[in-house]
């Protein structure tokens, strides 16, 4: 149950940076596919931590890699943060 409560901890780090960044990128009208692809990196996440027994694939992979391909480097990855916010990565 831990490593589960950990895993949360991971996802409510990525939802909290991601709002913070989405207000940033929503006052302008250039940030536009960027925003996009943030709120499509995490606009499942509630109903994961909700029921993650129902998701088949890895979620961070289908969700959080692809953007973090694309946005990863300039605004920060979301699966390191996740991945460190939850204490299964180390440095």
């Amino acid at each position: 149950m831990k490593k589960f409560n950990c895993d949360i901890q991971g996802h409510l780090v990525v939802l909290s940076h991601a709002i913070i960044l989405a207000r940033m990128l929503s006052k302008t009208d250039s940030e536009r596919e960027h925003l996009f692809d943030l709120m499509d990196a995490v606009h499942n996440t509630p109903s994961y931590i909700s029921n993650p027994e129902s998701w088949g694939a890895d979620y961070i992979s289908a969700y959080y890699a692809p953007y973090d391909k694309k946005w990863g480097r300039k605004y920060g990855s979301l699966v390191n943060m996740h991945l460190k916010s939850s204490g299964l990565h180390e440095d």
